[in-house]
């Protein structure tokens, strides 16, 4: 008789915060929607904080969607608003 496979994986260990902030950078590079260079990107613990301009608010959900996407973050700080002549606000923005 033939006996069954035990074997184990071991769970993946989280990103560092360098390597969790790498990943969202490469993230957005890869959508095509959003330009990196127009994003600050900090992670700590898994909370990625987003920064600086954006053009549009299509922009600001695309950055949103790209950061979500990126295995390990739990969360993204939504510390300002940006609101544009649409009325559209984005809690994404200082």
């Amino acid at each position: 008789m033939e006996q069954a496979s035990t074997t184990t994986m071991a769970p993946a260990l989280a990103p560092t915060d360098v390597e969790l902030q790498q990943q969202v950078l490469d993230e957005l590079a890869w959508g095509g929607r959003v330009r990196p260079s127009e994003i600050g990107v900090a992670a700590h613990d898994g909370i990625v904080t987003l920064g600086g301009g954006i053009s549009s608010y299509l922009a600001c959900m695309a950055a949103q969607e790209a950061t979500h996407r990126v295995r390990g973050v739990r969360a993204i700080w939504e510390a300002a608003h940006q609101t544009w002549p649409s009325g559209r606000t984005c809690r994404l923005w200082a």
